[in-house]
Formats: C-alpha cells, structure tokens, sequence
C-alpha cells in the first residue's frame, strides 16, 4: 500500500469517525440521516466506517444537516476560531428557530458574557 493510500484511507475513516459522533450527538439515526441527505442507508454506513468518501456536495448535506460546519467534520480539532464561531452561531439559530424567547435569553446571556470578556481585555 501507498503512503498516499494510507493517508486518504486515515482520514476517511477519522472523518467518519466525526460523523457518527456528529449523528449521535444529534440523535439520529442512520437512515434518518441518510433521508435528509437523499442517499442511501448504506452510503452513511460506508461513509462511517471510512470504507469510502461522498461527494462534497454529500458532505455539505451532511454539514447543513448535523448543524456542524463542514470543516469540522473534515478536520476535527484542526479548524480555525472562526469555524467554532460559526459552529456556536448555527447552534443559536437552531436555538432561536425552535423557541424565540429561549433564543432571546440565549442572546442576552451572550452579550453579557461578550461584555464581560471585553471589560477584562481593557476594550
């Protein structure tokens, strides 16, 4: 085997290794998942167990449907701040589309937590 190959088939199965998490941590199931991406259920098993890699439209699916960002399922622990900034944004407005007033306590919690920080920064 390639080093080339090792590496690919590495990172397809840490990648799907982060997808199944995402999917639990969401408490969906397999086939669910693989309804709401519009493929198969054994796409989503093959894509978790690393055996193959979907397309990068699949994997924005995916993404839009574990409300992750799309890099934190292909690199892990690697992506940027602002990736986890967007992944606390998303997660607000998933808050804020179910129940308006806990996302308007959730907003004003924020802001308080936003001030705080910037007071003790001297901003």
């Amino acid at each position: 085997m390639k080093k080339e190959d090792s590496t690919f088939e590495n990172n397809a199965i840490e990648i799907g290794k982060r997808v199944r998490r995402f999917r639990k941590y969401c408490h969906i199931t397999q086939r669910e998942l693989a309804e709401r991406v519009m493929v198969s259920q054994s796409s989503i098993t093959r894509l978790e167990t690393g055996e193959t890699m979907p397309s990068v439209f699949t994997m924005m699916c995916i993404a839009e449907v574990l409300h992750a960002p799309i890099s934190k399922l292909l690199l892990g622990n690697q992506c940027e701040p602002d990736d986890q900034l967007s992944g606390i944004v998303m997660k607000m407005k998933e808050i804020m589309s179910c129940d308006p007033k806990q996302g308007q306590t959730l907003i004003e919690g924020f802001e308080k937590i936003l001030d705080a920080v910037l007071i003790r920064s001297g901003i």
